[in-house]
């Protein structure tokens, strides 16, 4: 009797459960119904003259807008960009960086623009589904810098994109850069070249605010990676 009274009990929690997790569901597309989000990944490779050749780096970044309750006053979407610093490796030691910023979501609607603004409801729709997409980037839209000690973050200097001779010496221009849209998996790997990022909680200098007008207290690690 008792063993029957466990099944009945086991059933009627199991159907309990049933109905919560539907619900549960439906609440889920309810709410993305009412308050879409959307996610899309995009691809910059750049490629750079050397007296070696040309060079290329390139990196997998994706952003995700959630909408929220755009209705309330005051509210605005919530922009999440992930992702990493795109890596020319030169050569002979020499590596340029073009960065990732707060406002990395902007870099695709500026090559792709949509009418209705970008993180609208219709243009969540709209960028969550571009495909084979591509555009040419110019040096002024990136900013790279590179560090004239690779182990050592406050000797980071800012690189001018119209002029790498000046940083980098004869030989070294910059080639093309473009940004396209894709379905591969955002990329991860910088500290292959940076090691010491992955302990750094502040600014390059170490600073956990703005105290100088030094390039290394004005970035810090989420220039170089957003997760």
């Amino acid at each position: 009797m008792s063993s029957v009274n466990s099944k009945k009990k086991i059933v009627k929690l199991a159907m309990i459960a049933a109905i919560i997790v539907a619900v549960c569901a439906g609440i889920s597309m309810a709410w993305e119904s009412k308050y879409p989000s959307g996610t899309w990944r995009y691809k910059i490779t750049i490629n750079i003259d050397t007296p070696d050749g040309v060079k290329t780096g390139s990196a997998v970044r994706e952003v995700t807008v959630r909408t929220g309750q755009l209705n309330l006053p005051g509210a605005t979407p919530h922009k999440i960009p992930k992702g990493e610093a795109v890596v020319v490796d030169l050569g002979k030691g020499q590596l340029l960086f073009a960065l990732t910023s707060f406002d990395d979501y902007q870099i695709v609607f500026r090559a792709f623009p949509y009418d209705g603004g970008g993180t609208t409801v219709e243009g969540i729709e709209y960028y969550s589904h571009l495909k084979n997409a591509k555009t040419f980037l110019v040096p002024e839209q990136l900013r790279f810098v590179r560090f004239k000690n690779i182990n050592d973050p406050k000797t980071v200097e800012e690189v001018k994109g119209q002029n790498l001779e000046a940083s980098f010496g004869k030989g070294y221009k910059f080639n093309s850069a473009s940004i396209e849209m894709t379905g591969e998996l955002v990329t991860w790997g910088i500290e292959k070249y940076l090691p010491w990022l992955r302990g750094l909680k502040a600014n390059l200098d170490g600073s956990y605010g703005r105290s100088s007008n030094k390039l290394s207290n004005a970035l810090d690690v989420g220039n170089f990676r957003k997760r």
